[in-house]
């Protein structure tokens, strides 16, 4: 781990927090693991609070800058001569380090395990929480998140292991986007004895290699009829507005469009691998039947597209979705598509691209304020990308000019761009703005 990864992940990891992937305990323990040693023996950790360095020289720690002291740290003396007090000092501490290491060595062999290695990706259990106590003969979901600052590539699957033994591997490789740095994972065990349990979810690379894990502790417990067992997470979902496509929206004969739904995840199951938005009812209109839903958090919202071609007759056409989970229980609200084909109708032309895009950091440099100049006159929303992030960080509505970014960082440079669109696609996106935040003040200012 270097001082520029760390700060990277920094970034990422405030992000995932500002959008719910992460709670403050979660988004907490990933920070302190960024901790690093630097060639002086110096130990760094950032706080998450303001994202600014402490060093620990082995005493307490202080607020410090890295690259300062790197930049400042002296060459290594050359002698030829020790004194004789300073070789019985580097045999001492040579000898005490030599013991140190085959105390742990002993301990990893009488274990039968290899020394610790960092992970490369983060595995944390939403649900249930540590501890809980679940009813035996019920089903009990198992809710994790995936990890990783520089992407999860290289995840194969996902095992959920009881007690030493998987119950459950989820196949993932093929949901995973190139650069995608978060992945939610919905797993099921039935508990078949009571006792503690211990619940490990892994992921793993195709080879068989161990990326990642965490574990928790379950008790399963008859249930006495008392208290109501612990329920599992339960999937839901609520329509938030229709981004593309009013009702009753006229399109030429055999075009083109972009359906899009915003809905919120307002269940308290992460939708993850295997969700899928089914059609229920009505014509194809030239769609699949069913789309793969994005990786959604609890609480967070998704936008759900469906690609769509106008039939050749004129008419009103109609058809509904919903969401499902991966056992394939719907859920969620009813999303319809309703248009109207005319032979009349306007043709549909993605907007014109906005201009005059400006970047200007506010709120006491805790924030980017964006603005630019609304060019089209069709546009159905605008989207708001930055650099850092492969997925858009901002959905504005219809004839909106600015917005406004809080999940950004002392004393770092983001770059952003704006994008119209609407049923018929997205305008350019050539047009940046860059801007850099103001530095970090030091602790105890």
């Amino acid at each position: 781990m270097d001082l520029e990864r760390a700060e990277r992940q920094l970034r990422q990891l405030r992000a995932a927090l500002a959008r719910g992937d992460l709670d403050d305990a979660e988004y907490r323990v990933h920070v302190a693991k960024l901790m690093f040693r630097d060639s002086q023996g110096t130990f760094w950790m950032l706080d998450p609070d303001d994202g600014t360095w402490f060093r620990n020289r082995g005493n307490a720690w202080e607020p410090g800058d890295p690259r300062a002291e790197a930049a400042a740290a002296p060459a290594p003396p050359r002698t030829t001569r020790p004194r004789r007090w300073r070789l019985v000092a580097l045999g001492v501490a040579l000898i005490a380090l030599l013991a140190l290491a085959a105390v742990f060595a002993l301990q990893w062999w009488a274990g039968g395990v290899a020394p610790p290695a960092t992970p490369i990706v983060q595995v944390s259990i939403a649900s249930p929480g540590d501890g809980s106590r679940v009813p035996v003969g019920r089903e009990v979901a198992v809710e994790s998140m995936l990890n990783a600052p520089e992407g999860l590539d290289s995840v194969d699957r996902v095992e959920l292991l009881v007690s030493g033994q998987a119950v459950d591997t989820l196949p993932v490789g093929s949901s995973v986007q190139p650069g995608q740095t978060s992945l939610p994972v919905s797993q099921h065990w039935i508990p078949a004895n009571v006792g503690e349990q211990q619940v490990v979810v892994r992921a793993l690379a195709a080879g068989d290699e161990s990326l990642g894990e965490t574990a928790i502790t379950l008790i399963v417990a008859e249930s006495s009829g008392e208290e109501p067992a612990e329920p599992a997470c339960s999937p839901d979902g609520a329509f938030v507005a229709d981004v593309t496509i009013a009702p009753g929206t006229a399109f030429q004969p055999g075009a083109e469009l972009d359906k899009v739904w915003q809905v919120r995840n307002s269940g308290t199951c992460a939708w993850g691998v295997g969700y899928q938005l089914i059609r229920v009812e009505g014509e194809a209109l030239g769609a699949e039947d069913r789309v793969s839903v994005p990786p959604t958090a609890a609480g967070a919202t998704a936008d759900l597209a469906v690609t769509f071609q106008a039939p050749s007759d004129a008419g009103t056409y109609t058809n509904t979705w919903r969401l499902h989970t991966p056992d394939g229980v719907p859920f969620g609200p009813t999303l319809t598509l309703s248009i109207e084909v005319e032979a009349e109708a306007e043709a549909n032309l993605p907007p014109e691209a906005p201009t005059g895009l400006q970047a200007t950091v506010t709120e006491d440099g805790t924030a980017i304020q964006l603005t630019w100049q609304d060019r089209s006159a069709n546009e159905d929303a605008f989207r708001v990308y930055r650099d850092d992030t492969e997925a858009s960080i901002g959905l504005v509505p219809v004839n909106a000019r600015l917005f406004v970014d809080r999940t950004v960082a002392c004393g770092h440079t983001y770059r952003y761009r704006v994008v119209a669109f609407n049923a018929a696609g997205a305008s350019s996106s050539e047009e940046t703005s860059e801007v850099t935040l103001p530095p970090c003040t030091p602790a105890g200012r």
